[in-house]
């Protein structure tokens, strides 16, 4: 399934598969049983301090490729019968009106190197736009026309139509430097480097949440949701919902 999975989700599956040989080097398909299932979950929880999500995401990943085992008939017995991978709740983390003028305060003070300048820009953009850090990462200049950004999000594959506001602009035209063609935004980090700094960031103006690139979209979400009323209908198109 590699070609057709997007690099994040692959790097995603890689990582969870190095934990999972650096716990058990010589584990074969055949001894995943629900017991060891419960015992490795344990070991992410208590070990590698991981939380409900990542867990959920590791346990995740190995039933896809135990189930390409049974598909080809390697095993017959299938484990996740029995174990049920527990439910996350994930935390929806936002950044309030005055944090977020915060970090545009810290953006405009240049006390930042030039890496977490860009960090924080594209943080900012991701802000104003709504947008997942891989449709951003993947957002090309002629996108971008009659004032909107047009996109369809890698996730859901919904078209989302995206109104450019004052600042989103700002920053439009400064990741454009004159180009007409071509990758709006270049030369960032990876999504790991890039939450790890982003993090930092916001604790140096006393914001203490688990901020991540997804905070970004969330606060979108969570401000214009007080802005308009509660306007979920315009709401959800602007985030790319499928419903």
């Amino acid at each position: 399934l590699k070609s057709a999975m997007q690099p994040e989700t692959v790097r995603h599956h890689a990582a969870a598969l190095r934990k999972l040989e650096n716990y058990a080097p010589s584990l074969q398909i055949c001894d995943i049983t629900p017991e060891w299932l419960r015992v490795y979950a344990a070991y992410l929880r208590d070990k590698h301090h991981n939380n409900p999500g990542t867990i959920r995401k590791n346990m995740c990943v190995i039933r896809m490729h135990y189930y390409a085992a049974m598909r080809a008939g390697k095993v017959k017995n299938n484990p996740f019968e029995v174990y049920r991978i527990p439910q996350a709740d994930p935390a929806v983390i936002y950044l309030t009106d005055e944090e977020l003028n915060a970090l545009i305060g810290l953006f405009r003070s240049d006390n930042l190197d030039d890496g977490e300048t860009d960090v924080l820009r594209f943080f900012l953009f991701m802000c104003f736009t709504a947008m997942h850090i891989s449709d951003a990462r993947n957002l090309q200049i002629e996108q971008i026309h009659g004032g909107e950004i047009h996109y369809t999000r890698i996730k859901t594959r919904t078209r989302v139509d995206m109104p450019l506001s004052a600042p989103a602009d700002k920053l439009v035209e400064h990741y454009k430097s004159g180009r007409l063609r071509g990758p709006l935004c270049r030369n960032l980090p990876t999504d790991q480097a890039f939450n790890r700094i982003i993090k930092r960031i916001c604790k140096r103006i006393g914001i203490n949440k688990a901020v991540s690139a997804k905070t970004a979209r969330h606060t979108f979400a969570t401000l214009y949701y007080k802005k308009n009323n509660g306007d979920l209908g315009t709401l959800s198109k602007l985030l790319g919902h499928t419903q």
